[in-house]
């Protein structure tokens, strides 16, 4: 499983970033709840709370819809979507169209 992240990098330059966090092996079954883990583990081993997560891309399959829903849920405050719902603003709209180019 691949794990990247994208993000506005707001320096004296506003512009956005994407980066390979990391690239692990999972062993069989590849479950929703064995990707929650897994995702969660990489976001708490890079410091990064599920609070700031406001979009997870990923290729709509069955374990990984059920992946996202599993987070969304354990999260104190953080709401995950696949698509959509996002405030149309300018950085916003640059940061989702680096997304799909990804």
């Amino acid at each position: 499983m691949g794990v990247s992240a994208c993000f506005c990098n707001v320096s004296a330059d506003v512009h956005s970033e994407r980066h390979c966090v990391i690239v692990i092996e999972l062993s069989h079954p590849h479950t929703g709840d064995c990707l929650a883990d897994a995702i969660e583990k990489c976001l708490k081993d890079w410091g990064i709370s599920k609070e700031k997560v406001i979009m997870i891309i990923s290729d709509n399959g069955s374990n990984m819809i059920k992946a996202i829903r599993l987070m969304s849920e354990r999260a104190e405050r953080a709401t995950f979507v696949v698509s959509g719902n996002l405030p149309r603003q300018p950085v916003m709209l640059k940061l989702i169209k680096t997304c799909r180019q990804v």
